[in-house]
């Protein structure tokens, strides 16, 4: 087993040896983790890349069509890639692949992930190839760097010797809910030897994570949980200067069903699960103040939300289409809910509002054609006259005025 440390953050983690290879950043901080490039053969289309812009110079990425000339000579085998450049890369894209290869882009990352969603949204790319491409080049701006996608190293690395314990059948306990299987040292029935652990999960457990805020970080388990660690606030992620930025995980949205945010979190960003089909349920921190535009729009799979008492704002579209939400409790200090939240949830039942909501936007239950009623309690009748005058447009349920 390796003992790794990030030279950036300074946290340890570690992996087993035959993983070390496929270590590629800190799990912590998001960094790369550097080493000298060396390879013997160009096999793959971001070496290609890397060595023409090495041979030919930074500025060729500026001219597309010079770039697929240049390499349509000097990596033939690279064909099909080469002519997706010539069809697809315009100069729209060159400005921001150029920046991606300056040593002062710090965000290679976001770059791409841009350029990607633009050519599949915006020109109806092959997606196949879009990613075939887009990696490529996020793979070599890393190599002009010195980084390299397909090995690693560099950070501090310590052989950590492992005793292997023979197979114990005993019960496996509970660790904040999930088995401890995941975890360091514990019992295993088909398993003896421990596996590398970050905050309380095996790292051969984790599908994916990555950055979702200033001070938030986001892992995929394979077992289908997302979780949302850290503190302040998600990203939002909507359209920006003609197209959408789709949060990371969106990629594997179907594989997602359990969303846990962690406490610290005051804030989830738009658009953060929208159309995530396989969803069933979500645990919300007590820190949560507001959920954002479009957050769960299209979740068709969930069917309850308990949201925390300390909520303040449930913002536009929220939980639009959520088509087997049965229930939801909105909390007595909620003060904001904007226009179509619940639009759409065509399997609720009831809603009681709160008794200190100040803001109630257009159509907020529009299309809830399950809904039967819908009470407002005595406290919250001060505030109706700052309500929308059509917040109960598209519905058809019962008005309850608690006495």
């Amino acid at each position: 087993m390796k003992k790794l440390k990030c030279k950036s953050c300074s946290k340890v983690w570690y992996v087993e040896d035959m993983e070390q290879d496929s270590q590629t950043s800190c799990p912590f901080c998001g960094e790369s983790i550097k080493k000298e490039i060396q390879f013997d053969n160009i096999d793959s289309f971001d070496k290609a890349i890397y060595a023409t812009v090495k041979m030919a110079g930074i500025d060729i990425l500026k001219t597309p069509s010079k770039l697929s000339a240049y390499m349509m000579d000097t990596a033939p085998n690279f064909k099909n890639e080469i002519r997706f450049i010539l069809k697809n890369i315009s100069s729209k894209y060159a400005n921001d692949i150029f920046k991606a290869f300056s040593d002062d882009t710090q965000d290679v990352n976001e770059i791409f992930f841009r350029i990607r969603q633009r050519l599949i949204d915006e020109d109806l790319a092959s997606e196949k190839w879009t990613d075939i491409v887009c990696n490529s080049f996020k793979n070599a701006s890393l190599m002009i760097r010195g980084i390299n996608p397909h090995v690693v190293m560099c950070g501090e690395i310590k052989d950590i010797p492992v005793e292997f314990e023979p197979t114990v059948s005993k019960p496996k306990p509970a660790v904040n809910n999930h088995s401890s299987s995941n975890v360091l040292g514990s019992y295993k029935q088909t398993i003896s030897k421990p596996k590398p652990i970050i905050n309380n999960y095996s790292l051969l457990d984790i599908f994916d994570r990555s950055k979702c805020g200033s001070n938030a970080f986001w892992k995929l388990l394979k077992d289908g949980t997302l979780i949302i660690e850290g503190s302040g606030n998600m990203y939002d992620y909507k359209w920006n200067n003609n197209f959408f930025t789709k949060a990371d995980w969106n990629r594997d949205r179907d594989k997602i069903k359990k969303v846990e945010i962690g406490t610290g979190i005051i804030n989830i960003g738009e658009h953060a699960f929208y159309r995530c089909s396989s969803l069933l349920s979500v645990k919300l921190p007590d820190s949560l103040q507001t959920i954002g535009k479009y957050a769960f729009w299209d979740c068709k799979s969930l069917s309850s939300v308990k949201l925390p008492d300390n909520l303040q704002t449930v913002g536009y579209y929220a939980f639009h289409g959520c088509s087997s939400l049965l229930s939801v409790k909105l909390p007595d200090n909620l003060q904001t809910v904007e226009s179509e939240a619940f639009g759409d949830c065509k399997s609720l039942l009831s809603v009681k509002l709160p008794g200190n909501l100040q803001t109630l936007g257009r159509g907020v239950f529009i299309g809830c054609v399950s809904l039967k009623e819908i009470r407002i309690p005595t406290k919250a009748r001060k505030n109706m006259d700052n309500w929308d005058g059509h917040w109960k447009d598209g519905c058809d349920a019962k008005i309850i005025y608690e006495v």
